[in-house]
């Protein structure tokens, strides 16, 4: 049996490739319905296939990303709104390595969400904060050698942090927070 499938082997492929084209939605049916009655089996047995077929999985996914470029950007989308909180986070320590050369301070993902959650009004406008127009400011900036740490970040507006931009407090003109 083994001797005759390995001879046939392109007969095997072709004869498999048009029984799914004449019966795609009754074998995906099917799958369905055989991952579902013992999913963690299936994804035991698909992380074992990945671990062994590594380079192959990834040349695959690679692939499905190109075919698929709209579901992918849903999917970062999706991923960027539910994880931004940390995303800033990682961009704010990722400008302190980058321009100071050296860890200055931290504040943990939750502390920012706290911030965050807490803060109802703009500071300097007084304008109503929402989860669309708020952000988070240090008062000394960052690249003006500012630490990010709870006593120098505050949430402002957009607009607000914008209008600062990198000066320090004694450089704002006054008046120009509506404040």
């Amino acid at each position: 049996m083994y001797r005759w499938r390995s001879k046939h082997r392109e007969e095997m492929a072709a004869k498999s490739r048009e029984y799914y084209a004449k019966h795609r939605e009754d074998v995906r049916r099917r799958a369905y319905c055989r991952y579902w009655e013992n999913p963690e089996e299936h994804r035991a047995q698909r992380r074992k296939y990945v671990a062994r077929w590594r380079s192959k999985a990834v040349k695959a996914a690679q692939e499905w990303k190109k075919r698929n470029p709209e579901k992918v950007a849903e999917h970062r989308r999706k991923y960027r709104e539910k994880h931004r909180e940390q995303r800033l986070e990682e961009q704010y320590q990722r400008r302190i390595r980058k321009r100071l050369g050296v860890s200055a301070g931290s504040i943990s993902p939750s502390a920012i969400a706290q911030l965050l959650n807490a803060a109802k009004r703009c500071p300097d406008c007084k304008c109503i904060l929402t989860s669309d127009n708020r952000s988070v400011d240090h008062i000394y900036p960052l690249s003006r050698g500012g630490l990010h740490t709870l006593f120098n970040v505050r949430i402002v507006c957009r607009s607000c942090n914008s209008r600062k931009h990198t000066n320090i407090p004694e450089q704002v003109p006054l008046g120009s927070f509506g404040g």
